[in-house]
């Protein structure tokens, strides 16, 4: 009866784990960076402005699709767009890197003919005798793991003072993670970047954002083609 009973506490504990691990994907964390010197919300408006290389042709959607989500996340704080009388500008940007190197096939025992080693056990229960069986496995084979890749993204928003000319906020945020959806991802990581504006705490700082619904993670197969985003 002891090993029945140690066998439910066993199992009640995974299943504790597993749903803590479900609800913690309900958030993305993002790390951010903030300098600013900025001592109240700004009355002016602002307005967008774009690096030469931003406003080629084959990154104009792009710089598009990132601004949209940076007014989000700056509306959020009280910020309004004034694209003709604004008194700042701000200067998006976001990286998107797929970190091959995180998969399950770097894994140096993975592929067919290499040798494997297993264990197993389990309990029993034969005409009402409860006991404990184990087992060692030996032989060769190989294994197929998932194609997991961990994604590398970054954002960054610049607010220049149009009257000066001078930097007066500039913020980062980070995130690594197995998120595939960056259509999802950058909204928040904006937000998160501009938490705190315009007096945001000092130093480096963890953020994270709610998410509803929850950003789908981990491709089936092989990863989608990342869309080319404006360099930093």
């Amino acid at each position: 009866m002891k090993s029945a009973r140690y066998a439910m506490v066993f199992t009640v504990s995974i299943g504790i784990l597993l749903l803590s691990g479900c609800a913690a994907m309900n958030q993305l964390g993002s790390d951010v960076q903030t300098q600013s010197s900025l001592k109240s919300l700004p009355v002016a408006g602002y307005r967008f402005e774009r690096l030469p290389s931003q406003q080629a042709p084959e990154f104009a959607q792009n710089q598009s699709a990132l601004e949209a989500m940076a007014e989000r996340a700056l509306t959020l704080v009280g910020l309004k767009r004034n694209d003709v009388k604004p008194g700042y500008s701000v200067l998006v940007s976001a990286r998107v890197q797929r970190d091959l190197r995180s998969s399950a096939w770097d894994d140096p025992f993975y592929g067919a003919g290499r040798f494997n080693v297993g264990y197993g056990s389990g309990f029993t229960n034969v005409r009402g005798r409860s006991g404990f069986r184990g087992g060692i496995y030996f032989g060769g084979g190989g294994y197929y793991p998932r194609y997991d890749p961990l994604l590398h993204r970054e954002v960054s928003v610049v607010m220049r003072d149009l009257s000066t000319g001078q930097v007066v906020y500039e913020t980062q945020a980070f995130n690594d993670s197995l998120w595939t959806d960056s259509d999802a991802v950058l909204p928040l990581m904006f937000e998160a970047a501009v938490s705190g504006f315009p007096t945001p705490p000092s130093g480096r700082r963890m953020v994270n954002i709610n998410v509803t619904p929850p950003v789908a993670t981990l491709p089936a197969a092989a990863p989608a083609a990342t869309p080319a985003l404006a360099p930093l």
